[in-house]
């Protein structure tokens, strides 16, 4: 081709030949290039530069068969510092390719004996398992250190439960930010134990889970390479076994190579002397849309290029839930686009749906422009085959929807999170696809709202990187009055547009003066999450508790205090341990474990259960009831690692284990749950909490059953925890409350400051 287009414009009109080398015609045709965009057939091979999207447009093809004029680099890996990592990242690899789901084995029969040797480079200790009669079997154990001191605690067990893996197989976030070396040991791992590589050199990673296939995308494309992601169904002898998503991509020898077994390795090819397409990017598609008004931006760097969304596409920068959707329907270029808006409800679905009708309606233009049909119930393009359309959960299953743009409206007001994974997975079956969830705060701290709530902040706080997802959150902070204006116009971004003045001011008035009114004011007009009807805790000042940095182990050998709160083998169970804190004088450090049968894991409208379970926070035990072992195991194990001074706990249903207890040497005491008993030291808890001396580790469980608790005043001003609903648990605040009541006794000080009275049992 660079010959072709050299002599169309160097060579003499009737010679026949080139009157210069093939070095002299490149280097002059690069030159001619330069002056017209019209003249360089082979992209950013032959001129690399900014050009604009109008210019692109202009010549996106080239020649009679339209070929695409325009391609941009793949970045190349991403130089990250080395971090800390609590598995080494090749053993990590190697599990989530070939490891059990629930324990640090692997469970591969075939597992190459080079495998093993790269873990146990790594430093991991690796047992073949053994049959009854002594025969070794087809699995390894992973990490397996017994009869060390704290062996439990640094065993890959545990790490690996710490992660959040265990039951959730997918690369955590810190593996994925990594240095070059440990994103490829991860790779590598991955790839030995569940990739292939084909004749030609094409690498392919399989796997039934999507959320590890993704993790893996990601991955290779951090290292530099163009991996596609692609979703098909699995079959066997003619079954269907559902979804199974591949990663290929292609790696070269010498070049960060994704194997480390031989026979893997030597199948990759040598990369060619020629520019390949593995090296660049084609720009298929620049589509002109009518001009709005913008806000631009710019990169603060010398290129002012950035890397965009998970392939990390290199650019370069320069009701509007029902804009956004209309643009995904019929302007972002996708064929077959499926567009909806999704509620728990059918008439909820249809706000974002009906505005979006209204639009499309009153702009002809917008019609004309591209092909929109508009129906009463359905917005549709028919020349790309496109179409949008609100849907609900009710009377119809929402599986096996193939989402390009996926609206999810008031999601506080989903009780389950069935709409919410239904359209994750759904969007998860295209390449460009986008979640779109819009919401107003609520008080249901166990639902799917807060649990996204929770990730978009830690997100904002920059506890972790995504650059895949984008929140934002509109509120008040820490000290605002909620009862001025001003706090109306900082939670309100639309104020006096779209929120008029002249409505809230009146609303936040009746608010004031009927406290029935304050907690729905807050949530809809505040974005406030709130607790109960009547709550005891205020839970703002409760967060601002948390210290990530709190380690139980931290406290090995200091005096404790367990509350322990068994409630009904149906129900959770909850161990809290109190200490005093080691660096705030007057203050209390608390820890939290929590049991619940397997049965009522997945049985209860509780879409929180199964993340907790999965990042370690509940442990859950076998069966329709718990079984009590566990919580014995784990009374025996604190009792070696800390300086047990007693054991709080209600005599319901614990008579057999206090006796068990008893037996084992811990001092087990009786706490009846009484007013004379529960209303001091939950006096003092909330003294603790207003004064930011209690404090947890983030707990989202305790933090849940807190928002729950509410407090019942006697005619003595005596208060009792109770809840408003059988589904608000607060097992965990009532065990604290029983730790705390044995921490606060004569003996023990504690100091609240001038404006609360202790009055110790």
């Amino acid at each position: 081709r660079i010959r072709d287009a050299t002599r169309a414009n160097v060579m003499a009109p009737r010679s026949g030949y080139l009157k210069m080398t093939y070095e002299q015609a490149h280097a002059r045709f690069l030159e001619l290039a330069k002056e017209d965009l019209a003249l360089h057939p082979f992209g950013v091979d032959c001129v690399r530069r900014i050009r604009t999207t109008g210019e692109i447009h202009r010549t996106q093809t080239y020649g009679a068969r339209g070929d695409h004029n325009h391609r941009i680099d793949v970045a190349a890996a991403l130089d990250l510092p080395a971090v800390a990592l609590p598995v080494p990242p090749y053993t990590l690899g190697a599990w989530l390719g070939d490891g059990s789901s629930a324990h640090a084995t692997l469970t591969n029969a075939d597992v190459d004996d080079a495998i093993v040797d790269h873990i146990r480079a790594e430093g991991v200790r690796v047992v073949r398992r053994r049959s009854s009669d002594g025969q070794p079997v087809g699995t390894y154990s992973l990490g397996s250190d017994k009869g060390q001191p704290g062996w439990k605690q640094r065993s890959l067990q545990a790490q690996l439960r710490k992660m959040g893996v265990l039951g959730d197989k997918h690369i955590p976030q810190e593996y994925l930010w990594a240095s070059i070396e440990q994103r490829l040991a991860l790779l590598q791992g991955l790839m030995d134990t569940d990739g292939t590589a084909s004749k030609t050199g094409q690498c392919v990673f399989c796997n039934t889970k999507y959320r590890l296939a993704r993790g893996v995308f990601h991955l290779v494309a951090s290292l530099g390479m163009k991996p596609t992601f692609l979703t098909k169904r699995a079959t066997l002898y003619g079954k269907d076994c559902g979804l199974v998503y591949s990663v290929s991509f292609f790696a070269y020898q010498g070049e960060r190579e994704p194997f480390r077994l031989e026979r893997k390795r030597d199948r990759l090819r040598t990369r060619p002397l020629r520019s390949s397409l593995q090296n660049t990017r084609t720009i298929v598609r620049v589509e002109p849309v009518a001009s709005v008004p913008v806000k631009c931006i710019e990169v603060d760097s010398p290129s002012h290029l950035y890397l965009a969304g998970e392939s990390f596409i290199p650019t370069h920068n320069s009701a509007l839930s029902s804009a956004v959707a209309l643009y995904m329907l019929a302007a972002d270029g996708e064929g077959g686009a499926e567009v909806y808006s999704l509620a728990t409800t059918r008439d909820q679905a249809r706000i974002v749906f009906g505005d979006a009708q209204a639009m499309a309606r009153q702009s002809a233009g917008f019609r004309s422009r591209f092909g929109v049909g508009v129906g009463a119930h359905n917005i549709h393009v028919l020349a790309s085959g496109s179409k949008f359309e609100a849907l609900s959960a009710e009377g119809s299953t929402l599986d096996g929807l193939n989402i390009h743009f996926g609206c999810i409206d008031e999601l506080h007001a989903h009780k389950t999170r069935t709409v919410y994974d239904v359209v994750e997975t759904g969007t998860g079956k295209r390449d460009n696809s986008l979640l779109w969830v819009i919401t107003t705060a609520g008080s249901n701290r166990s639902g799917i709202c807060y649990e996204v709530r929770t990730f978009v902040t830690r997100l904002l706080d920059g506890v972790f990187q995504d650059d895949s997802q984008f929140g934002v959150v509109y509120g008040l902070d820490d000290g605002d009055d909620w009862v001025l204006e001003e706090s109306l116009i900082k939670a309100n971004p639309n104020w006096g547009i779209s929120v008029r003045p002249e409505v809230l001011l009146p609303l936040q008035a009746k608010a004031m003066q009927m406290p029935s009114a304050v907690n729905n004011f807050k949530t809809k007009h505040l974005n406030e999450w709130v607790n109960a009807d009547t709550a005891w805790m205020d839970m703002r000042t409760w967060d601002r508790c948390a210290d990530s940095a709190l380690y139980l182990d931290a406290y090995l050998g200091q005096p404790c205090w367990i509350g322990l709160d068994l409630a009904s083998k149906t129900d959770i169970a909850a161990l809290l341990l109190v200490f005093s804190h080691l660096e705030i004088d007057g203050a209390f450090a608390v820890f939290g474990r929590y049991y619940l049968p397997e049965e009522t894991v997945h049985a209860t409208g509780n879409s929180q259960y199964p993340g907790w379970m999965n990042s370690g926070r509940l442990t859950v035990t076998p069966g329709n009831v718990i079984d009590f072992g566990w919580i014995e195991a784990d009374l025996i194990d604190f009792a070696s690692r800390f300086a047990i001074q007693a054991v709080a706990f209600d005599p319901f249903q614990a008579t057999q284990l206090s006796t068990r207890m008893l037996a084992e040497g811990l001092p087990m005491i009786e706490v009846r749950p009484t007013v004379l008993n529960f209303s001091e030291p939950m006096k003092t808890l909330e003294a603790l909490v207003l004064q930011e001396k209690l404090i947890h580790d983030g707990d989202p469980v305790l933090g849940w059953m807190a928002s729950n608790v509410v407090a019942h005043l006697d005619a003595k001003d005596n208060i009792y925890p109770r809840k408003e609903r059988p589904e608000n648990k607060i097992d965990g605040i009532v065990a604290l409350i029983m730790g705390l009541s044995r921490a606060i006794t004569p003996g023990t000080a504690v100091v609240l400051g001038a404006d609360y009275e202790l009055l110790c049992l």
